[in-house]
């Protein structure tokens, strides 16, 4: 599974990166947030990811927000609803709880956002 701010699509590096790690790893679902475009210009970057179910919710506002969920045919994932929330600038909070209600955790990141 890869869950990423990518900071936007439109770097080609951060298109790219998804593709390899998507090679490299076979990933069953991959989960970007902050795509910052539009559902087609997502669906024309990551059009590697074709074969996959998604779910995409665009931006609010341009240049911010926007979330891509992709998964491989052979997962049962569901989307049990989706709607618009507002929420402060910088607040977590709805991630924190969805990563603490599926017993997940958040590995923090150092270095390169790229590496």
């Amino acid at each position: 599974m890869l869950n990423w701010n990518c900071c936007g699509l439109g770097n080609t590096a951060t298109v790219q990166e998804i593709r390899e790690l998507h090679q490299q790893a076979s990933l069953d679902i991959i989960f970007l947030m902050e795509t910052k475009n539009p559902d087609a210009i997502v669906l024309k970057e990551l059009n590697f990811l074709s074969l996959m179910h998604r779910f995409l919710v665009p931006p609010e506002r341009p240049s911010s927000g926007g979330l891509a969920l992709f998964w491989r045919q052979d997962i049962n994932l569901q989307i049990l609803s989706s709607s618009k929330m507002e929420r402060a600038q910088g607040t977590l909070a709805a991630f924190r709880n969805f990563i603490a209600i599926c017993d997940l955790f958040d590995l923090k990141h150092a270095g390169n956002c790229l590496s």
